[in-house]
């Protein structure tokens, strides 16, 4: 059986393209492998891949037991209230909308298994981004009031909006009067059993992040929470929808909602304050979301919306066509076509991005290049060299430990050129796999233009501080600059696409040149892949890729493992010591340059969820970053972490798409909020979609 998994690292709802929509497909009858290899493609240039149908399978983890609930000391008792029991809206018409998977349902999402659904809706932000101020806390629309932090940027205090209810599920109205209203303890419980460090057996997709920011979150009284941080921290919290520090949860009702609904209900049903309440939902299947007549802040004007599972991208783009869909997930390759036929008045669907000038980015990550000695949070010995990613001699992965623990590593390095370590070999060798790369090419004739280039994670056209003239200056692991000298130069933010000829001297500098039969001596290079937030073009750009490594005389394989069971397990644990084409926590191109890098590019997000490489420079920069109150200074540390990156190649940039579904004639428009995680099959928000009348 081909195992092809779509899910994303942070969202422990429905994921779909860093959204609330998670695109995997249903697994193939039969027993599940742990890996199937792809056949590595041949090529000495890059080939022009025409879109192609892909068919993805994978099945889903069944859900972990958690054992322990972590609550809050409470100072007041939850409100009683006499609100009345939201029933189906009045408002007509029902959207049907065509996703890969519905997942395991996720009414709980810290007792859920990695990839998990929720309806669609159902919940509110706690904070939200304001484009016209630029403000990533405000309150507009939000279920918290305010925020601030104290002096010393280690405590934070957090107000929660009065009156908003938790809206009972439909067809359980019976247990609105014990739901009542939102209060200070009902968001602590959440905070608390999505944090790993308050509750270790939590599978909510944020709590490495939530963990690195904040202890504890305490009630002071029924409208207050305060919350000791784990480092001075100004800029932002992790509670955003923006996805502030990388996380962008919206808070549900989780301890109150098992002691009123039992276990196995409160993981059936959701419950949370938002415009839609929880209807069926089941796994495989589809799930259903209804309207209440009246929310707080904004009243959807569908009525119903109904997500169903249809696997193949075909399949969904036919469902479109017969009218029995209004929206899918898109697979971005097949877009082109499908917006040249509607431009030219053949065809009814189009491509709706959701969040004008918003681009969701795609890369691949170097995991496995473990580099920090002790947790950058708890101080604990990381002990690095017993990780699987250093049990032998990885090409990309450069092994500092050769040098500084030579006691205690696994295997005796031999490789290298005279006066090289390995840690510079590896640098050759990814800064070789991604020189080698026609992102151009990629753009063109696999996206149609309709996408960008992207040089990094960290950058590319469109995000903040790109400088295509800029080069990254030298940099030793730990993040000093160091002065130029034989291998170790500079790197172009840009680099030139498609440079096969330099790609190939860099890896004959780097030891490994080519045999009598072409092939070079590097071994076990398999790339992950797996239809993640940019949708399963990604497999598409992955025979790209391929094509033009292995055309280096560097043989490599595509490796199709089930992400939420298999690979994020692997990256959590820091045992990833496979490439992968994903992104880490650099989502979006729309962020101010003055925002601290992602936790998860270091151990400050152990024991959650990391991109499996660590740096003690990334660690320390996002300490740094989040303290320092001068925009000025923090816009210029960011352009240096920048720098570092492009210097090393943890990552290798790919492409860039617009955030976005595929709509027929019944949806007039979607103009979404910006939030760091939806918009790229789906959203938080369908009270935001316009029906045509």
């Amino acid at each position: 059986m081909l195992i092809r998994s779509r899910v994303s690292r942070l969202t422990a709802l429905l994921l779909l393209a860093g959204g609330l929509l998670s695109t995997v497909a249903i697994a193939c009858g039969g027993e599940e492998p742990t890996a199937v290899a792809r056949p590595a493609a041949t090529a000495t240039t890059a080939p022009v891949v025409q879109p192609t149908a892909t068919t993805a399978a994978a099945t889903a983890a069944p859900a972990p037991v958690a054992t322990a609930t972590t609550r809050a000391t409470a100072t007041a008792a939850p409100q009683a209230t006499n609100t009345p029991a939201p029933t189906v809206s009045a408002q007509s018409g029902e959207v049907v909308f065509a996703i890969p998977q519905i997942f395991p349902i996720a009414g709980q999402t810290w007792l859920a298994p990695y990839s998990a659904t929720r309806p669609i809706g159902i919940t509110d932000p706690m904070y939200t981004y304001d484009p016209k101020t630029g403000d990533p806390m405000s309150s507009e629309g939000a279920v918290m009031d305010s925020w601030k932090v104290s002096a010393d940027g280690l405590t934070l205090t957090m107000t929660v909006r009065p009156n908003i209810p938790w809206n009972a599920p439909k067809g359980r109205e019976f247990i609105q009067p014990q739901l009542g209203n939102v209060t200070a303890q009902d968001i602590a419980d959440f905070l608390n059993t999505c944090n790993a460090t308050t509750q270790p057996d939590t599978t909510c997709g944020d709590a490495g992040d939530f963990a690195a920011y904040g202890f504890e979150a305490k009630v002071i009284d029924a409208k207050t929470i305060e919350q000791k941080l784990t480092s001075p921290t100004y800029f932002c919290t992790p509670y955003s929808e923006f996805g502030c520090l990388s996380a962008a949860q919206h808070p549900s009702l989780t301890l109150r909602s098992i002691k009123i609904q039992g276990r196995t209900l409160a993981q059936a049903y959701g419950i949370g304050s938002g415009p839609f309440v929880s209807g069926e939902c089941i796994e495989g299947n589809r799930c259903e979301s209804y309207a209440i007549p009246k929310h707080w802040y904004k009243t959807a004007e569908v009525g119903k919306i109904t997500l169903v599972q249809a696997p193949e991208a075909q399949t969904r783009i036919a469902m479109l066509q017969a009218g029995q869909a209004d929206m899918a997930s898109a697979d971005f390759k097949n877009v082109p076509a499908i917006m040249a036929d509607f431009n030219s008045g053949k065809g009814k669907i189009r491509f709706l991005q959701l969040q004008v000038g918003d681009l969701i980015g795609q890369s691949i990550i170097y995991s496995g290049n473990l580099w920090e000695l002790k947790n950058a949070r708890t101080g604990d010995d990381l002990n690095p060299w017993n990780s699987p990613v250093y049990a032998k001699d990885y090409a990309w992965i450069g092994d500092i430990w050769q040098e500084l623990q030579p006691d205690k590593v696994k295997y005796k390095d031999t490789d290298n050129p005279p006066g090289m370590t390995d840690m510079e070999q590896a640098r050759l060798v990814r800064l070789a796999m991604g020189t080698a790369i026609d992102r151009k090419s990629i753009n063109k004739n696999i996206l149609g233009d309709l996408g960008d280039v992207l040089y990094s994670e960290y950058a590319g056209p469109g995000y903040p501080g790109w400088d295509p003239k800029r080069n990254s200056g030298v940099w030793d692991y730990k993040g000093d600059k160091i002065a130029a000298t034989g291998t170790q130069q500079p790197v172009a933010w840009e680099l030139k696409d498609g440079d096969v000829a330099t790609a190939n001297q860099l890896l004959d500098t780097a030891g490994y040149k080519k045999d009598s039969s072409g092939k070079r001596p590097i071994s076990d290079f398999n790339l992950n892949v797996y239809s993640a937030e940019a949708g399963d073009v990604g497999f598409t750009v992955a025979d790209n890729v391929v094509s033009v490594w292995n055309g280096l005389g560097v043989k490599v394989e595509q490796r199709l493992e089930a992400y939420g069971a298999v690979i994020s397990p692997r990256m959590r644990l820091r045992e990833q010591f496979w490439p992968v084409i994903k992104n880490g926590d650099v989502n979006s191109n729309v962020w101010p340059l003055n925002w601290p890098n992602p936790v998860v590019d270091s151990s400050l997000s152990r024991p959650g969820w990391g991109v499996g490489f660590e740096t003690p420079y990334t660690a320390a920069a996002a300490l740094k970053l989040k303290a320092e109150r001068d925009q000025a200074k923090a816009a210029e540390q960011h352009l240096a972490v920048m720098d570092y990156m492009v210097y090393w190649q943890l990552y290798n940039g790919l492409f860039q798409v617009p955030r976005g579904v595929l709509v027929g004639p019944k949806i007039k428009s979607w103009n979404n909020r910006y939030e760091h995680y939806g918009g790229s099959d789906g959203s938080n928000h369908p009270e935001y979609i316009v029906l045509n009348k």
